[in-house]
């Protein structure tokens, strides 16, 4: 490659008509940023330049870009330790992410908050870092009372307790043995998600946190 160089810059065209020169691929360039594909996937990529070819060489092999791809959103699994307004033991609120999809309360895989507590029920569970919250998804118990969950708020809160939250949501429609989403919008930061009831008791058979990679 070094003689293709100093061809070039000497203007030395006889040097380049005394030999057919392939080209030669230069260094690939570093990863730009991360840039939204579509709603669902980041890209990035680096690219590289051929040099030459000169007088009927041939053309580098091999492509001229490398593409990176990313989930633009990720599922945010809850760190150990949560606090409730009151439980039975048997329902605890590890409960709510043990990637039991069982819905029925009493099959060993729903939270449900103590009756005590209908009229104030709260349940708050820690994520490792703060993260850009896109939606909360609770799964609905089946056997019954799914409609508790109606007016279910979901909030979006920094520290433990309920000083800095900001809502997201609430429950519109409970299904039955379903999937109930609170979207947030816009994407709400904070490292703990904290749900409210002031209905009913909080019933919970799997929590599914939905955090965007990127701001």
């Amino acid at each position: 490659m070094q003689d293709i160089h100093d061809a070039v810059e000497t203007d030395d065209a006889c040097a380049l008509q005394e030999k057919i020169i392939d080209g030669v691929w230069l260094e690939w360039t570093e990863f730009n940023s991360w840039i939204a594909l579509n709603r669902t996937k980041l890209v990035r990529v680096k690219s590289r330049e051929c040099l030459g070819p000169f007088h009927g060489g041939s053309n580098c092999l091999g492509d001229s870009f490398k593409y990176q791809y990313q989930d633009a959103e990720i599922t945010v699994t809850p760190v150990g330790g949560a606090q409730v307004s009151a439980w039975r033991a048997s329902w605890s609120y590890s409960k709510m992410y043990d990637g039991g999809l069982n819905t029925h309360v009493n099959g060993n895989s729903c939270h449900h908050t103590g009756a005590a507590d209908s009229s104030r029920a709260w349940v708050e569970v820690y994520l490792e870092k703060k993260y850009l919250i896109k939606s909360v998804d609770m799964l609905n118990r089946s056997d019954c009372c799914w409609t508790r969950a109606e007016g279910q708020k979901v909030w979006v809160c920094n520290g433990v307790g309920d000083s800095d939250c900001q809502l997201c949501g609430a429950v519109s429609n409970p299904g039955r043995g379903a999937w109930d989403p609170v979207i947030c919008i816009p994407g709400l930061r904070g490292d703990n998600i904290r749900i409210t009831n002031t209905n009913a008791a909080i019933q919970i058979c799997e929590l599914k946190i939905t955090a965007l990679v990127f701001t």
